[in-house]
């Protein structure tokens, strides 16, 4: 039981500090879908994070109907970091 309260606490521990960050952040799968994004980045879009999963990171940070230009586009080709400032 000592281990499972340790993971539960780990994770309780993770999420405060993901939601804690003032960067915006946010996970996204393959898809270019969100799977998490913390509450900057949500509060950021005008969102709670919970309506931002699933949404395409390209059509809401970028208002783009494709990936094209999307730096998340190019680490997935060649698993390097792409930085692309958004204002």
């Amino acid at each position: 039981m000592k281990a499972e309260e340790a993971a539960l606490r780990s994770i309780k521990d993770w999420e405060n500090t993901f939601d804690s960050i003032s960067d915006l952040i946010a996970i996204v799968d393959d898809k270019y879908r969100f799977v998490r994004v913390n509450k900057a980045m949500a509060t950021r879009l005008g969102m709670i994070p919970e309506e931002c999963v699933r949404l395409t990171c390209y059509n809401v940070v970028y208002g783009a109907d494709t990936p094209s230009f999307c730096p998340y586009r190019r680490l997935l080709k060649d698993k390097l970091e792409h930085i692309n400032k958004v204002h």
